[in-house]
């Protein structure tokens, strides 16, 4: 397996697949919103001002993490499905029993989400390439301080104990510095997907036409 380099090498202006798209519009939304609210913030705290941003800021970020990491585990699903069709696997066979778009409703756990991805990118073989271990580690940083979804979106849990014993706290320079870091890279694997997705049906639209003519 080839280090990450063509995810790497990607501009963010080259990775924005079908971005009218409703499920774009989600993703970007809340990602927008973030990072508009640490830009306030940080003004506000430049001028001497407190805020309270910081929880709607977190939510935010975590939210669009959650929804990019579930189309981007739909996407990869759609190409194992496209390769197979093509007779191009050579990882291992995804079992119709393991696959999750159809639920992927079900959860909001950052940590099952990305184990999701990081296999789903092996069997899909995405460029031979493996999802980014320093993105990984930021993302479940974020599970670790919030993994139902919700911790940053209400004070109290659903059995009435406070979402956090003490206050989480992040540098919202160095948040937003990794988000644009996390954001880049989840944009590279989606648009490479969506890539191969499109060249695939291509190939297979191609075959169907050459039995028809015969």
């Amino acid at each position: 397996m080839s280090k990450v380099k063509t995810f790497v090498g990607k501009k963010l202006e080259d990775c924005v697949p079908n971005y009218h798209q409703p499920k774009y519009q989600y993703i970007n939304g809340y990602y927008d919103a973030g990072r508009k609210l640490v830009e306030e913030a940080l003004k506000l705290e430049k001028d001497g001002k407190s805020h309270n941003y910081f929880y709607p800021i977190c939510y935010s970020y975590r939210h669009y993490i959650e929804l990019h990491l579930k189309t981007i585990i739909e996407d990869l699903e759609l190409l194992y499905e496209k390769s197979k069709i093509l007779g191009y696997l050579k990882n291992g066979v995804l079992l119709d029993e393991n696959k999750v778009s159809e639920k992927l409703h079900e959860t909001h756990d950052l940590n099952e989400l990305l184990s999701y991805a990081e296999e789903r990118i092996i069997y899909a073989q995405v460029n031979d390439e493996e999802f980014p271990k320093d993105i990984v580690k930021f993302i479940r940083q974020f599970h670790e301080k919030d993994k139902t979804g919700q911790s940053f979106r209400y004070s109290k849990t659903i059995g009435g104990k406070n979402s956090f014993v003490s206050t989480p706290y992040y540098k919202l320079e160095e948040l937003k510095k990794v988000m644009e870091k996390i954001n880049g890279m989840l944009w590279a694997i989606d648009s490479h997907t969506d890539y191969y997705i499109d060249m695939a049906k291509s190939i297979i639209d191609e075959i169907k036409s050459s039995y028809e003519l015969w």
